[in-house]
């Protein structure tokens, strides 16, 4: 007969070498007593410091603050420390709003594809160009001596005597002086702010192209003056065209006058006086001055 004996299951022996010693916190520590278990133990119960690990940033994970916080040394930047609970709490925030925030960024994503397919494109011939090719270089010294900056706006006035005739005459070229000074003040070009410039103020470039024109005037004035009083005109004054010069300085007419008409050498007189071509009449008593002069 057998009896049954009641056996109890044999105790494992506890190992004092495997057992997970606790930790020592720091005062304040933000790590809780739950999770200090999970501390490797080869540390023998301290987290490892963070020299000897390798991090990318100075902005780390909350996790990682724990760590760091429960080692002796310098404290954490307060601004390390701010920018890591904002992150937090906007962590929780979109966890608790996740649907909200979802919304939120579809709206802003239609909003900005309405933007772009409402905005008018401009094709720029600049963006098919590298940076610090010559075509760059050339063109940005094309703006800049043209127009400064921009495409340059151009205007022209053309001048025609009413009768057909020469503009070579006192009348016409005191109303040519004229339209030059209306058009140097009268127009103007309105900013913003709703202040008015003429255009001697906005003007950037090629301002004073129209003063071969004023010269002209002033020389023929001084001609027309000298000859009314019996005189000869001025030897420091000649008004040949293309090239003029009063009192020793040279400039071109040939951007100012058009359809210019030089007579050839000729015994033939004049008969329509306010028709003549001053810049050859003068032209042909400038050179009789110099044949005296080789006689004499």
């Amino acid at each position: 007969m057998t009896e049954d004996l009641q056996m109890d299951s044999p105790k494992t022996p506890t190992n004092s070498n495997n057992s997970i010693p606790p930790s020592i916190p720091r005062p304040n520590s933000p790590i809780s007593p739950e999770l200090r278990h999970r501390v490797p133990t080869i540390f023998g119960g301290h987290p490892p410091s963070f020299m000897e690990r390798k991090r990318s940033s100075i902005v780390m994970g909350q996790r990682s603050v724990d760590l760091l916080m429960e080692q002796p040394g310098e404290p954490m930047p307060r601004f390390v420390i701010f920018i890591i609970r904002c992150y937090r709490r906007w962590g929780y925030f979109i966890a608790d709003h996740g649907l909200i925030a979802i919304i939120i960024c579809i709206l802003i994503s239609i909003l900005g594809l309405y933007i772009v397919l409402n905005t008018k494109q401009q094709n720029d011939i600049t963006g098919y160009s590298p940076y610090g090719a010559r075509a760059r270089t050339e063109y940005s010294r094309y703006q800049e001596f043209f127009s400064h900056d921009g495409p340059g706006i151009t205007v022209y006035i053309f001048i025609l005597a009413n009768d057909g005739g020469n503009m070579l005459r006192e009348k016409y070229l005191n109303e040519t002086i004229e339209i030059l000074n209306l058009a140097n003040e009268n127009v103007t070009l309105e900013e913003i702010g709703g202040n008015k410039k003429s255009f001697s103020q906005f003007c950037r470039s090629f301002c004073k192209i129209n003063e071969p024109v004023r010269a002209f005037y002033n020389g023929f004035k001084l001609q027309l003056e000298s000859l009314s009083l019996g005189n000869k005109p001025n030897s420091r004054i000649n008004l040949n065209y293309p090239m003029s010069q009063i009192l020793g300085h040279s400039f071109t007419l040939q951007q100012s006058f058009f359809g210019i008409e030089r007579y050839n050498n000729t015994n033939e007189e004049i008969i329509d006086k306010n028709n003549f071509n001053l810049t050859q009449v003068l032209l042909n008593i400038n050179e009789e001055e110099e044949e005296k002069k080789k006689i004499n």
